[in-house]
């Protein structure tokens, strides 16, 4: 398995559930740190949580139910237990990326989660067909999901693994078979956070 970068996403997990919104009082968009994650309840995922390390060399912990769930989604343990994307099909160098709440919806503070998937093969070779007609590089592709949640307008913070402060960070949502750049509202160390009226296939472009 590539190296396991430590996310910092929250994720209330249950073995066959979804994330589903709660309103915060917080009034903030989110800005995910290492300080602020929060791991599953089970013993042996905060056990393994509690390794030290922006970067962890040991595999997820082996919890049969939850690899079988982690499965159904195509994630590994790790991706499943963070909301995250690590492993992309085509995508070698995939910085992970990762959601844990606290975004702005329809202009309100909440603690949705939006969930993040992986893709396919041959929408990794599209989104590397649009980082190339822009002059970028792909930071990775993701298929985002949002349960529960009815928006049509929200910022939501990504964790993006190896973003640095003032680092020029395109996002692209695929409509229809074209890319269509959305609006970013920031970048800092870690962290894009993104203005979306809607769900779907999106990739990280960094230029």
């Amino acid at each position: 398995m590539k190296k396991f970068v430590a996310l910092t996403c929250t994720l209330a997990l249950a073995a066959s559930m979804t994330v589903c919104a709660a309103e915060s009082p917080s009034s903030s968009v989110f800005v995910p740190t290492i300080e602020n994650a929060v791991v599953a309840t089970s013993a042996e995922v905060e056990a393994a949580a509690a390794a030290p390390a922006a970067v962890a060399e040991a595999p997820a912990p082996a919890v049969p139910y939850m690899e079988a769930v982690a499965a159904s989604y195509g994630k590994t343990v790790a991706e499943y237990i963070s909301n995250a994307v690590i492993e992309t099909p085509g995508l070698p160098d995939a910085a992970p990326i990762a959601q844990g709440g606290s975004c702005v919806i329809n202009g309100a503070s909440s603690n949705a989660t939006f969930t993040l998937n992986p893709v396919e093969s041959g929408t990794t070779a599209y989104a590397l067909s649009q980082a190339k007609a822009v002059g970028g590089t792909v930071l990775n592709v993701i298929d985002i999901a949002a349960p529960g949640v009815n928006f049509n307008n929200a910022e939501v913070g990504f964790y993006v693994a190896g973003i640095q402060d003032g680092d020029s960070v395109s996002v692209y949502k695929s409509v229809k078979g074209v890319w269509q750049e959305v609006e970013v509202l920031g970048v800092s160390n870690n962290t894009v956070t993104v203005k979306l009226d809607s769900t779907g296939i999106f990739c990280f472009i960094k230029k």
